[in-house]
């Protein structure tokens, strides 16, 4: 304390001594709290939580403002009822502000008169107290709301998101709450501990650096640099590159990063070599002809054949129940992976190209070049992989490419991803409420058509999220990799002993994977467990502060799982039929499709006027093009083969089926090539594929100058010819260009022609070097 009062023996004592001695302590401690503690506008307490679907409760807490103390002694309950937003979401900001009314009014006599002793009551506030009030702030609804907009003198304490149906989330404004002294000081001990053990390695550091530096001079230039230049040598003299070659490249043309395809002069198609391309194209969805065809079931754009529901595992044995809203209430960030994909490409054109073998070198991205569609973009994950999905690095620890099977023959491309579900193309979901789980293991292959659950007791109000996971390699349930999600509202909802059947998309679970049903809800709601020994494939799981316990072996969660049975174990489903002005020569069908290993998924087609079906795989039978005969319409369909306990699945919405023609000409234009030191002698080779001299031409050209509008012709040609391991004639063409004055900087033009869309060659690779 800076001052205090002084009293005397026998002093008269006046009241304003009394409050003079309050106020020096009050200052004392104030300037304590300002110096030492904080000046700043904070919080202490004030834990929000939610108390039911629409209601929250705010504990007792502390504001310091100024290097003031405010107190927030009772608990404060509010209900946002009539507060929801009609439509989209809104922000509803908590904040909280100091003031010091007089409190505590209570009757007092007062002294009137000395000598009689007359005296009269009065009604006086007896303390002053720095109470922290608390205050609510909304925004405006929005599909993505923004937190309000406060003053600077109110301090914001959480922002609680409310949506349609109640309280979405709460987010307490960490950065505003005061720090604790203690957990300071834990943290001053850590980074003494870290000081102790680091320091002096890091004092040294800059010695072992000029160390190591000199070590490399004295043995990476020498040594290891040395071995690295020879193999680079053997590497270009198998490529026939002089060891004189100012520089050289290689284009795989595998993808479009080396091509210049937005030159106004550019008319190519890169597919895993540099094709003719399209003369016309119709892209459109599959589409099955007739809606009403009894024999598929169409659910969540899903092309199911006709099934029916079966009870496939059931742990029913009572023994008690759980108090779902007992566990932690938090936001759960779920990742939903997505069914991957298969493409088909049918067609003359499609000349197989010696450099798809490089989908396995890590090299390229063939989720992205491959399965791509509508220009989306995949996103960069690594879960699964076991190198980096940043570089494109796709291929496992055998060196093989990951869940990517593919099938190259004359006239018929597929590729297929293993894995039936993907995380290239996720949805996001955030779930707010108390979670628990229960895992199985599947032994069999199965689509899963419904989940049962038994609910002891049920809120007035309050909807349940069903969701499917995949169990992580610690025996967790990934909430990273949902294959299945949904929404199970109140009205569904029926008390044991009835059972209550949630429906789902139909999801396909794999032989000998562990998967865990989630159920998560912020109502509360009860559910039937069963004792722990009589289901003993699986475990339950509950989250306490954030994380999953290491689970409850004492007891499992009731529950059925219901498959799809199918009626048939082979359907034919007709598409609407493919029509192109002009005719068709190629059929490109990428769509979201599940083909276990027992099952088997092919497309037919029908020229019109032929009465029969032709398979696609089936390439002793080509008939696009056959005998100069180009089809404008085609009937269209898939047959689907396997058992009455799996069947394959094709996404109808989402798939594309490109039809097309390809051109009798093309032009590639190549991205700018800039050399290290100039060159009048440029070399370049090109391989051309499934080459026929009677209907084929090549050339290639070298675009320099200003705007590289100068064209050069080669000065000099050379062809090797030769027949490769798929028996396609080929050459390999090496062109000559000696330019009258040196250059840094150049592209190449690639010109080609076909003299019948029916038959088509590609250039696999090109190579170019500067002497």
């Amino acid at each position: 304390m800076e001052n205090k009062v002084i009293f005397y023996e026998g002093m008269d004592v006046d009241p304003s001594d009394h409050n003079t001695l309050q106020q020096f302590a009050q200052e004392g401690l104030d300037h304590v709290v300002a110096d030492v503690v904080t000046a700043n506008q904070r919080f202490a307490g004030l834990t929000i939580s939610k108390t039911s679907a629409t209601a929250v409760q705010i504990g007792p807490g502390r504001l310091y403002s100024g290097g003031k103390r405010y107190s927030f002694a009772t608990a404060l309950s509010q209900d946002f009822l009539t507060s929801l937003p009609l439509a989209g979401k809104k922000i509803v900001s908590v904040v909280a502000w100091g003031s010091e009314p007089d409190t505590g009014v209570t009757p007092r006599e007062f002294l009137l008169n000395e000598e009689t002793g007359a005296s009269e009551p009065r009604a006086v506030a007896m303390r002053k107290s720095r109470i922290c009030n608390i205050q609510f702030a909304q925004s405006q609804d929005a599909p993505d709301p923004t937190p309000p907009i406060i003053d600077a003198g109110y301090t914001r304490v959480a922002n609680i998101t409310l949506s349609t149906t109640g309280v979405e989330k709460i987010v307490m404004i960490a950065e505003n709450q005061v720090e604790n002294l203690d957990a300071i000081g834990d943290r001053t001990d850590a980074l003494e501990v870290f000081e102790a053990e680091a320091g002096p390695k890091i004092s040294t550091l800059s010695t072992d650096l000029a160390n190591l530096a000199n070590k490399l001079k004295a043995s990476a230039d020498q040594a290891l640099l040395g071995r690295m230049l020879q193999r680079l040598a053997v590497l270009e003299f198998k490529d026939q590159i002089p060891a004189s070659a100012v520089d050289s490249f290689a284009d795989y043309f595998l993808s479009p990063d080396f091509t210049d395809t937005a030159n106004p002069l550019s008319h190519v198609k890169i597919e895993e070599g540099l094709r003719f391309p399209d003369y016309n194209a119709n892209v459109s969805q599959l589409q099955i002809f007739d809606p009403l065809n009894p024999k598929v079931m169409i659910k969540g754009g899903l092309m199911f054949p006709a099934y029916d529901r079966e009870l496939w595992l059931g742990n029913t044995n009572y023994g008690g129940e759980a108090q779902i809203a007992g566990y932690s209430y938090q936001t759960f960030q779920m990742v939903q992976k997505t069914m991957s994909r298969q493409r088909v490409r049918y067609g003359n054109e499609f000349t197989v190209c010696t450099n798809s073998t490089f989908w396995n070198t890590g090299t390229y991205d063939y989720f992205a070049q491959t399965f791509q569609r509508n220009g989306e973009t995949f996103q960069a994950v690594t879960d699964g992989f076991w190198g980096d999905a940043a570089q494109n690095i796709n291929f496992d620890a055998a060196g093989n490419a990951f869940n990517h099977q593919n099938m190259r023959l004359r006239q018929i491309f597929v590729d297929t991803v293993q894995e039936p579900y993907w995380d290239k193309v996720t949805i996001d979901h955030t779930v707010s409420g108390a979670q628990i789980a229960e895992s199985f293991m599947q032994g069999q292959d199965i689509w899963l058509d419904a989940i049962g659950l038994f609910f002891t007791r049920l809120a007035d109000a309050g909807s349940v999220t069903v969701s499917i996971c995949e169990v992580s390699k610690f025996g967790l349930p990934n909430l990273q990799s949902v294959v299945s999600h949904t929404t199970l509202e109140r009205s569904s909802m029926v008390a044991y002993p009835a059972e209550t059947v949630v429906p789902i998309q139909p999801v396909f679970l794999a032989a000998g994977k562990r998967y865990a049903i989630l159920v998560t809800t912020a109502a509360n709601h009860w559910v039937a467990m069963t004792p722990g020994e009589d289901f003993t494939s699986g475990t339950f799981f509950y989250v306490l502060d954030g994380a999953y316990a290491q689970g409850d072996g004492t007891r499992d969660l009731m529950f059925k799982l219901y498959r799809a049975k199918f009626r048939q174990n082979r359907v034919v489903v007709e598409f609407n039929s493919l029509s192109l002005a002009g005719g068709i020569l190629s059929v490109d069908i990428n769509a979201d499709v599940i083909q276990p290993g027992s099952t088997q998924l092919t497309y037919e087609i029908q020229p019109a006027n032929t009465g029969v079906w032709y398979n696609l795989i089936d390439v002793d039978n080509y008939i696009l093009g056959k005998g100069g005969s180009v089809p404008v319409t085609c009937g269209f369909r898939a047959v689907l083969a396997g058992s009455v306990d799996m069947m394959p699945v094709v996404a109808l919405s989402g798939s594309q089926v490109k039809i097309s023609r390809p051109d009798t000409s093309r032009t590639a234009i190549a991205k700018v090539r800039t050399l290290p030191a100039a060159s009048t002698s440029i070399h370049v080779i090109e391989r051309y594929e499934g080459w026929d001299a009677t209907k084929h031409a090549a050339n290639c050209q070298l675009r320099t100058g200003a705007g590289y509008n100068t064209v050069t012709d080669a000065a000099a040609k050379v062809d090797v010819a030769g027949t490769d391991e798929l028996g396609q004639a080929f050459i390999e063409r090496t062109y000559v260009f000696n330019l009258g004055s040196a250059v840094t900087t150049y592209q190449v033009q690639h010109t080609a022609t076909t003299a019948t869309p029916n038959v088509c060659f590609h250039v696999a690779w090109r190579k170019d070097w500067s002497l």
